[in-house]
């Protein structure tokens, strides 16, 4: 109850005296003695104070929607990127593999080797960063060795590695490349084929 004598039964009974001469008033019952005159509702700077709290949250909750769809598009870019590079792999590795020839050596000119298996490219066997391996490939998905053009469209380009992990072996490694504004993204898979 937001009374004076209420408010004063109340410091009594909580002895809440200073030297006998002040009283401490908190805030809660500052606005208590100022409702008691018969006003009721809020106040404007109530209002105001509670309008300025709401739309500081409205604007920090939009600035974390903006995010989280950034993020969701980003993310959803990245798992088709994925779904495209590991498509690739089962393609190349459904053409059927490669023959090492008579003497088990790959490398050699008895070699039966798929165009797109082969390493047309040995400057680029060395290649760890996406970008690069994107711009130097041995193929494309169109099946050229022409690099392709960043879009905000996956796209798959590969590189095949001789005698890699092991001889008798290659490991060709897809590279998936896209745009998100100007930003490059890249996802990569590897696999290794014994040769036969």
């Amino acid at each position: 109850m937001c009374t004076p004598l209420a408010i004063m039964r109340k410091y009594i009974k909580e002895d809440v005296v200073v030297n006998r001469l002040f009283r401490v008033v908190t805030v809660r019952n500052m606005f208590c003695l100022i409702r008691s005159h018969g006003q009721a509702g809020f106040t404007i700077l109530e209002v105001l104070v509670a309008s300025v709290i709401f739309s500081i949250a409205l604007v920090a909750l939009s600035g974390i929607s903006f995010t989280v769809i950034g993020g969701n598009k980003h993310s959803a870019n990245f798992v088709r990127a994925s779904a495209l590079a590991q498509e690739q792999i089962e393609i190349i590795r459904a053409m059927g593999g490669f023959s090492l020839g008579a003497d088990m050596v790959l490398g050699t000119s008895d070699d039966v080797i798929p165009s797109q298996l082969a390493n047309t490219n040995t400057g680029n066997d060395g290649e760890t960063d996406p970008a690069a391996m994107f711009a130097n490939p041995d193929y494309t998905q169109n099946g050229s060795a022409t690099p392709l053009t960043l879009s905000t469209t996956p796209q798959a380009e590969w590189i095949v590695r001789d005698n890699q992990p092991l001889a008798g072996m290659k490991t060709v490694t897809v590279v998936v490349g896209w745009l998100e504004g100007t930003a490059k993204n890249y996802a990569v898979v590897s696999t290794a084929m014994q040769g036969q």
